[in-house]
């Protein structure tokens, strides 16, 4: 895996931030592989990380609409502590966007 340093760097000083995050780009340029880099980097650091790749088969049934994408996402939130959610390939669910926020 190509360490994506550059990138991070420039989305590291925001991890803090309550901002929603999006990385874009052509296909196969590593988006995938910075999201996995970042969360890896955030657990090191003792934080929560929800990774949810919606080309993998438990999602794709589990998960549909931004309904089912928000219980999904709020079941899975440690009481008391923030979770890092990690949302590759979210395009693929029906309305995403209102379930971000």
């Amino acid at each position: 895996m190509i360490n994506r340093e550059h990138y991070i760097s420039k989305i590291r000083p925001f991890y803090e931030s309550d901002l929603i995050k999006v990385i874009t780009g052509i296909r196969r340029c590593g988006k995938s592989v910075i999201l996995s880099q970042m969360a890896m980097e955030l657990k090191s650091q003792g934080k929560e990380i929800l990774m949810i790749n919606f080309e993998q088969l438990e999602y794709s049934t589990k998960i549909t609409n931004a309904e089912s994408l928000l219980e999904y996402v709020e079941s899975k939130i440690p009481e008391g502590k923030k979770l890092y959610v990690f949302l590759d390939e979210v395009q693929i669910i029906d309305g995403w966007n209102f379930a971000c926020r």
